[in-house]
């Protein structure tokens, strides 16, 4: 396959993921849970390797400063000191249950959230 196919290619599903993965869910479950991101300061972190360690030491500067924050990770969530048992053990969790989360964070009076972010959830806008 050519470069200018497969560029024509990734053009023509970026709008797809945009309304199918992103938009359209993250929107439904932004407004069932009251749009909590708007209140809060979240810190992404992505890249191929590393993640997962970036974002553990991040949240730990962050709470050691006095801050209020929480962590999402494939590994763990936190919230302040609670361990949380998500389930989700994935990078980047569906819109519904991130919202959800990001909620609970909101109604526990947090201000920053550090989370491990993929690429491509990024590119479908999740």
């Amino acid at each position: 396959m050519s470069k200018t196919l497969k560029n024509i290619i990734y053009r023509l599903k970026r709008p797809y993921h945009f309304i199918k993965t992103g938009l359209l869910k993250g929107a439904v479950a932004a407004h069932r849970y009251d749009y909590p991101a708007k209140e809060l300061t979240i810190l992404g972190i992505t890249g191929t390797d590393g993640k997962t360690t970036s974002s553990t030491m991040l949240y730990h500067v962050l709470k050691e400063s006095g801050k209020r924050v929480a962590l999402l990770s494939t590994v763990a969530a936190y919230i302040d000191d609670e361990e949380i048992d998500t389930g989700f053990h994935v990078t980047s969790p569906q819109p519904d249950e991130l919202h959800s989360f990001l909620r609970r964070m909101v109604d526990n009076g947090i201000e920053y959230v550090v989370m491990e972010v993929t690429s491509h959830g990024l590119y479908q806008y999740r």
